[in-house]
């Protein structure tokens, strides 16, 4: 056998009235099917089993005198019943228009096929038709913006078998700059993003309550895709952007995104609440977060006040002040950011020196050029009995190039300098109790 139909034809014998045709399993038996032709000389049989199996046929003759037969047998096909697959679109993909061609291979055995197209897993309330046995069908009004349910059925001709996919419907718009998790430029911020696709409408949601949160802009964009939001914080919290994209068939959709706001710098030398180690004192401090383009210092006796010493550090990380008092009072600093156009600050507070006060580099004057060998020299600082000399190229306070003690000498020739980048030095001066110290900088 061929398949499992077949049709099993005959000659007409003599004298025949009559005809009958057994199919089965064993021989003369008729499981499988068992009818009167009449005076037909064929019949197509259906649903013979594909296993590789005998098959037996007994044609029954009708004479005046009675019934006669003749016995036959065949092998049964080896036919494997598979199920039609979609071959496109690619299964789990993005359906990218609202009218969408599936197209399927044959799979093995199959009689005839059936599609659904739903918004659920099985569900047919987009599109349900038989396909009889083309092997494709353009579905239209595909609903955009959510998930596509197709099931594809297969009959065979033990029944109807199927597999289902899903497919997302529509691109939500992405946000494309600022990047995910990064630091806003400042209170001022281009939200920019994709068209996606079968797109309607855009809406921005900023807020710093959590996804979803929308207490700083809440604005539908149209088809525009980009939004300037301003009256951002500029004190580092996590603020929360929701892109809405609407379709015609699902609504509204989003993809949520993190960001961390913009902030001002943050001292970290001296350490805050410390006490300073003489009456001149290099402040450092960490970047400030954004677009920051200037650092200003205060420095006085009150809270933002600046009667000791103010000046701008440019973009520097770090700024010595001179002429601190060493009275043992409070000290106040206020350490301003520039971020874009707008100002901000952080205040700290220290205790001034009382009676001891670090050495001051002398020469090289700080801030100068210096050659491959440079001889430092020092003034004694004010309780200061020993020193100690670094000089480095890796960073504030390095001492990969120089390292040793004076003792009480106030000078020392250091060789090997590097003739390039910046040089950093750290003068250390030993009061008796503790090591203090003042950083300066060469190129």
């Amino acid at each position: 056998m061929t398949g499992s139909s077949t049709t099993f034809s005959w000659t007409t014998g003599a004298g025949a009235l009559q005809y009958w045709l057994y199919a089965g399993t064993t021989a003369g038996s008729n499981n499988l099917y068992s009818a009167s032709q009449g005076t037909a000389t064929s019949k197509t049989l259906t649903g013979l089993p594909t296993n590789g199996s005998n098959l037996y046929v007994r044609l029954w003759t009708r004479f005046a005198s009675g019934w006669q037969y003749n016995d036959y047998v065949y092998k049964n096909s080896t036919v494997v019943n598979i199920k039609a697959a979609i071959t496109s679109p690619t299964p789990g993909g993005t359906l990218t228009s609202s009218s969408t061609t599936f197209t399927w291979n044959t799979g093995s055995g199959a009689l005839q096929y059936w599609l659904y197209v739903g918004t659920s897993a099985g569900a047919n309330n987009v599109y349900s038709a038989s396909q009889g046995t083309a092997l494709s069908k353009t579905v239209t009004g595909i609903p955009l913006g959510g998930t596509i349910y197709v099931r594809l059925w297969t009959q065979f001709t033990t029944g109807w078998f199927y597999t289902d996919y899903s497919y997302s419907s529509g691109a939500k718009a992405v946000i494309t700059s600022p990047s995910l998790g990064s630091t806003l430029a400042g209170s001022s911020q281009t939200f920019n993003w994709s068209t996606g696709s079968g797109a309607v409408a855009y809406w921005l949601y900023v807020g710093t309550s959590g996804y979803g949160s929308s207490n700083i802009v809440s604005a539908g964009t149209g088809l525009v895709t980009s939004k300037v939001v301003t009256g951002l914080p500029l004190t580092g919290v996590t603020v929360y952007a929701r892109l809405w994209t609407y379709f015609s068939g699902t609504g509204w959709v989003y993809n949520d995104y993190w960001y961390k706001a913009a902030s001002a710098a943050v001292m970290s030398s001296p350490t805050p609440g410390t006490t300073l180690t003489g009456s001149k004192v290099t402040f450092a401090w960490a970047a400030g977060g954004g677009s920051v383009n200037q650092y200003y210092i205060y420095v006085g006796t009150s809270l933002g006040n600046s009667n000791i010493y103010y000046s701008s550090a440019g973009t520097s990380l770090s700024h010595a002040v001179p002429g601190i008092p060493t009275t043992g009072i409070t000290v106040y600093v206020r350490l301003w950011t520039r971020i874009l156009t707008t100002w901000v600050y952080r205040d700290y507070a220290y205790k001034a020196a009382t009676g001891v006060s670090a050495a001051d580099m002398l020469n090289p004057v700080p801030g100068s050029a210096i050659g491959t060998s440079a001889t430092f020299s020092w003034s004694t600082g004010t309780g200061v009995s020993v020193y100690y000399l670094y000089v480095g190229t890796t960073g504030v306070g390095s001492n990969n190039v120089y390292s040793a003690g004076t003792g009480s000498g106030r000078s020392r020739t250091v060789t090997g300098i590097p003739s390039s980048g910046t040089i950093y030095v750290r003068l250390w001066s030993w009061t008796g109790s503790t090591w203090i110290y003042h950083d300066y900088t060469y190129s």
